[in-house]
């Protein structure tokens, strides 16, 4: 068992090697843990897989399996190489963060535990993005890259103390 605590410190992930080493296992792992350890008021998923876009489906629910994770607000199913969706969810966690931001500065808090104390009648939960083949996001040279690359940019570098968090897996980084 392994006892993990979701904070500002690392405030992200970066998963890399080949096929069949793992990452996807970790992941698992990972939500499992945190989905153990956190209710849904205090954490929420937003799972994306460029792969075979199936590894996610588990934790939401289907024909076959009803159960799921509550704390899992989004699951990319055979999203592929759509890149227009990975950078959908990028624009969401934009938007989650302006909106974090300013309720931020008018409580004048610097972190997310700061802002829960003074606004507890709103949903503050911790955010944890993860996306599998994240490179697909950056592939090409095109608008849609460049927007993905400077969203990913802007939450990697403000999402820490907004509370979102962001995961990122690839066999070839």
């Amino acid at each position: 068992p392994v006892l993990l605590t979701l904070g500002d410190y690392p405030p992200h992930a970066l998963i890399g090697g080949p096929s069949g080493t793992g990452k996807t296992n970790l992941i698992y792992a990972w939500l499992g843990a945190l989905a153990a350890r956190y209710p849904p008021e205090e954490l929420e998923f937003h799972l994306l897989d460029f792969k075979e876009g199936v590894s996610f489906a588990r934790f939401a629910p289907s024909r076959r399996d009803p159960s799921w994770l509550p704390q899992v607000r989004l699951v990319g199913v055979n999203v592929n190489t759509d890149r227009e969706f990975g950078v959908a969810l990028l624009r969401h966690l934009a938007a989650e963060l302006r909106r974090r931001a300013d309720a931020a500065k008018r409580y004048e808090v610097t972190k997310l535990e700061e802002l829960r104390a003074e606004a507890p009648d709103e949903r503050w939960p911790r955010v944890v993005a993860v996306i599998d083949e994240f490179q697909v996001l950056l592939a090409g040279r095109d608008p849609l890259a460049t927007e993905a690359a400077n969203l990913l940019e802007d939450l990697a570098r403000r999402g820490r103390s907004q509370g979102i968090h962001l995961v990122l897996a690839s066999q070839d980084v």
